[in-house]
């Protein structure tokens, strides 16, 4: 496109490209000299022409102007706004688009529409695993992209024939504007934990940022909010189509009856209008809560509530997240990593284990502070009859000086310690009964320990568990 068209009195030359990333090959592109948490973009001036950018915006005054075009504007990221979705003929018009905001629940959330969206159409993703639209699927380092990295991959499955896109959004991510080219035809929050790692970042402006960008957005976006979560009073007067689900009477979307079992949940969903039932195999409240979220949200972009509630009775789990992984044994793998998150795992666990024994696997980080620290010990000794401490990214610490820290805390002779996490897994394997619930909580499925050479290899709670699991029925002479 010519310079000229995204740019009044501009040079009429031909842009190939456009980039905030110096590093990277940008033969006749525009950089734009973007300031995030850590890198000021008009720092790398010098690295982007070098690459084969042509074109310099800015915001601040610079002392040495090398060779090439310069056009100073008032906010950067404002300019990107614009210009970009012009440059590619603003495909994100042509998608039914729904944005997932929260502490927790966002990864599930855009898991479950897009499950039942790809039934009829084909609908992309772009978040904590990566990048999935028709048959590619993108590693991303991070959770959200950069506006531009959004803009690219939008304009990408556009012309693949994506119809939907979901996409997660932290609040940090709306603080730097990574998502201000996204106006979603639906967006959706879905709770807040005091330990989410945005919200002690941002303290008392954690929701200053999730509402600015709320009053940024067109008229025709839905916003979706838990009434039961301390967001609805925070975000409830933006400017915008509200729509509330939760427990809450006063909810549009009420949840009510709802069932939990160790294998499945059932709840009903009530309006003034209607009341359907969902049965599925997910677990626990907050899958319950999240995939209420998923149905009111495609409720309110006009589908089925009839088709919505018989669509997930047997949903693919997120990966390592309240995952069920064996049949016939209990076996929960999850990442709960706050006190709020592992409190309601061990409550539900608890609830379903009917006076069985209920085990636990828990991790101790370096990271992990005496409150922290205090308040685990004290959830895992309320709900759990077995407790296995062990290793959660240890970093450069010794694993038995965590334990003792951990063992200040200890009031109930019920805990054992063991320095290897897969050892501690096999352990309590070995004791679990088929009447029995264990979970394995804060891995999740994930393939990296740190420790003190690093990052190490690690094949997950989940991988490991079913090793050991099957390893118990060969010696067994069990059927596996």
């Amino acid at each position: 496109m010519l310079l000229n068209k995204l740019f009044k009195n501009a040079p009429e030359i031909d842009i190939k490209q456009l980039s905030a990333d110096s590093r990277v090959p940008m033969k006749d592109a525009i950089f734009f000299c973007v300031q995030g948490f850590k890198y000021d973009g008009h720092e790398y001036i010098e690295e982007a022409i070098k690459n084969g950018a042509v074109v310099i915006v800015y915001e601040k005054p610079l002392p040495n102007k090398l060779n090439a075009i310069y056009i100073r504007v008032q906010n950067v990221d404002d300019c990107i706004k614009k210009i970009a979705p012009r440059f590619y003929g603003h495909p994100e018009k042509n998608l039914e688009s729904y944005l997932v905001c929260g502490c927790y629940g966002r990864s599930s959330v855009t898991s479950f529409i897009n499950y039942y969206l790809n039934k009829s159409k084909s609908c992309g993703y772009i978040g904590r695993f990566g990048i999935k639209y028709a048959d590619t699927e993108l590693y991303s380092a991070y959770p959200t992209l950069t506006s531009l990295e959004n803009i690219k991959h939008i304009n990408n499955m556009n012309q693949y024939g994506v119809k939907a896109i979901t996409l997660e959004a932290s609040a940090s991510s709306l603080s730097y504007n990574k998502l201000n080219i996204i106006n979603p035809s639906v967006f959706i929050y879905t709770n807040t934990y005091k330990e989410c790692p945005d919200y002690k970042e941002y303290n008392l402006d954690y929701f200053d940022d999730i509402r600015h960008y709320l009053y940024s957005l067109e008229e025709r976006s839905v916003i979706i909010l838990n009434k039961d979560d301390i967001s609805y009073n925070e975000l409830k007067d933006v400017d915008h189509k509200i729509v509330s689900y939760g427990t809450n009477k006063d909810s549009k979307y009420r949840i009510r009856n709802i069932f939990l079992g160790k294998n499945s949940s059932k709840f009903d969903i009530e309006t003034d209008d209607f009341t359907i039932t969902v049965p599925t195999n997910l677990l626990g409240v907050s899958s319950v809560y999240n995939l209420t979220a998923a149905i009111v949200s495609l409720i309110e972009k006009g589908y089925n509530p009839l088709d919505l509630a018989n669509s997930f009775v047997k949903v693919p789990y997120i990966d390592g997240v309240m995952e069920s992984i064996d049949d016939d044994y209990h076996i929960i793998v999850d990442c709960a990593d706050s006190i709020e998150s592992i409190n309601e795992l061990l409550q539900f666990a608890r609830f379903v284990s009917k006076n069985n024994k209920v085990i636990g696997v828990l991790g101790i980080s370096a990271t992990d502070d005496k409150n922290r620290l205090k308040n685990m010990i004290e959830a895992a000794e309320k709900y759990l009859d077995i407790i296995y401490l062990t290793e959660e990214n240890t970093y450069e610490s010794d694993i038995n000086k965590l334990l003792s820290k951990a063992a200040i805390y200890q009031k109930e002779n019920k805990t054992i310690k063991v320095e290897s996490r897969n050892i501690a897994i096999e352990s309590a394997i070995e004791v679990l009964n088929k009447e029995d619930v264990l979970v394995l909580i804060g891995m999740g499925n994930d393939k990296i320990m740190i420790k003190g050479l690093g990052k190490q290899t690690y094949f997950g709670d989940k991988e490991y568990a079913k090793y050991y699991l099957n390893k118990r029925r060969k010696e067994e002479n069990e059927v596996i």
